[in-house]
């Protein structure tokens, strides 16, 4: 097992903190990382065990891994149901966040961390919602009355893993660095303050970035910060576009009657919630795609294949202009469907639902053999899977057939084909634009990168 230079690096610069953080781009290794230091630590009789809080989709990467480079340790990836006999004494113990905040998984916790525990918390952006149960199962709770001991804290080490860790703004970072104490005794809410412009609706919403000076000056001795383009040498560039179309006349008389909808709507409403907005955009994203869900729950398509001017539009792309491989990434299981009729079933697919060996099957059709076309559903492909292609046959292109205002989910996507061993001398991807809504999600996307980068990318 050799380590590159990046993963060295981290190492080297947690120096055996007990909290430290890699925010290491996706693809640079951070599973071997905490492995291998993991490894070193236990053998200086630091730690005990091993416990990786992950995404469910991770948990079989993780053992993967440990399998893969011979590394000894004996793992096991809880499940619910089972006796805490099969997970009590393994040198690694694998769970998902949402089997952490439930009472069985915490109870396991707590007895696996009477130990000395190197806690691992990958994908670590999934604690930036401080009153998710999930993240208050972590970090814990400082309510007067209701007070409560995160997990993390029973742990020897912690170490927190994200190849982005901020996608909506500053006040991301909050719980994830409390779970590594390292947020100087800052509240929440003083955090806000502090590093958060705010704006929008009676100025509730982070709109911009505050002080991303003293927020470095914060972050330099508790993260090691790592981006692909200085580490890996070699890898494609990465290039964007946008195809417009129009919806045609059906899709848009739908889609503008229920804009007209949603502004009687707003009419007698002083504040519009959340899941009605959430409710609008999940609207408009399926007129556009040629579908409603009716009154049963089932999708109605509005229009015919042949009449379809967004699917029409992708199989336009790809019959001319796509070379290689290419991956279609989508959202509702309707779309799904939809995409799998019109392109046939020599297709590989991804979605949710599948089983580990099953989403290995569809992976070995797209990279080694027949399958020329990768259909991913968002949710399900976003972690964890390499689709590159073959040195004879890359994989160079990534169609939004539909779009996520989630910065975290477009990055996680966006990096299923740009990894190493990628041999494509480019990443194209393409957005397909046909409303206003889709012209808001790119909008949207920009300025949450851009606050990104002003946090972690400075000029």
């Amino acid at each position: 097992m050799t380590l590159s230079p990046v993963q060295l690096e981290a190492i080297v610069r947690a120096d055996g903190r007990r909290g430290y953080a890699y925010f290491m781009e996706m693809g640079l290794g951070k599973t071997l990382t905490v492995l291998t230091e993991f490894k070193v630590m236990q053998r200086c009789g630091a730690v005990d065990r091993l416990v990786v809080i992950c995404p469910n989709s991770f948990k079989s990467g993780w053992a993967d891994e440990i399998e893969k480079h011979g590394l000894g340790f004996s793992s096991a990836i809880y499940e619910s149901g089972k006796s805490h006999n099969q997970f009590a004494f393994a040198d690694v113990l694998i769970m998902n966040y949402e089997a952490a905040r439930t009472d069985r998984g915490r109870a396991l916790l707590e007895e696996v961390m009477r130990w000395d525990t190197y806690l691992a918390l990958d994908e670590s952006i999934k604690l930036k919602n401080r009153t998710a149960k999930q993240t208050q199962a972590i970090v814990g709770t400082d309510h007067k009355r209701y007070a409560k001991r995160g997990i993390a804290s029973y742990a020897r080490v912690v170490r927190i893993l994200s190849g982005k860790p901020m996608s909506q703004g500053p006040h991301d970072l909050w719980a994830q660095l409390k779970a590594i104490g390292a947020t100087q005794g800052i509240s929440y809410f003083g955090w806000q303050a502090r590093f958060c412009q705010l704006g929008g609706w009676e100025n509730r919403q982070v709109v911009g970035t505050l002080n991303e000076d003293l927020l470095q000056k914060i972050l330099e001795p508790v993260a090691f910060q790592a981006r692909k383009q200085d580490w890996l040498k070699g890898l494609p560039t990465k290039a964007y576009t946008t195809r417009r179309y129009q919806l045609g006349p059906v899709l848009q008389k739908h889609y503008d009657e229920m804009e007209s909808d949603f502004l009687t709507y707003l009419e007698g409403e002083e504040r519009v919630s959340v899941e009605v907005a959430i409710a609008k955009w999940e609207k408009c994203s399926q007129i556009q795609c040629g579908f409603v869900i009716n009154e049963e729950g089932e999708p109605q398509e509005l229009v015919s294949h042949e009449t379809n001017p967004r699917l029409q539009l992708l199989l336009e792309i790809l019959a001319e202009e796509v070379t290689g491989k290419v991956v279609i990434v989508y959202r509702h299981r309707a779309v799904g469907t939809l995409l799998m009729d019109a392109l046939g079933y020599a297709t590989a697919w991804i979605h949710g639902g599948m089983t580990p060996d099953e989403i290995a099957l569809e992976k070995k059709h797209f990279d080694k053999l027949t399958s020329s076309v990768m259909l991913l559903q968002a949710e399900a492909g976003k972690y964890g899977h390499t689709l590159i292609g073959t040195p004879d046959d890359p994989c160079a292109t990534m169609i939004f057939f539909e779009n996520s205002y989630s910065l975290d989910t477009r990055s996680q996507l966006e990096d299923r084909i740009h990894r190493m061993g990628a041999t494509s001398e480019g990443c194209l991807y393409v957005d397909l634009s046909g409303s206003d809504c889709d012209a808001r999600i790119a909008r949207a996307l920009q300025n949450k990168q851009r606050m990104f980068e002003r946090v972690f990318e400075p000029a």
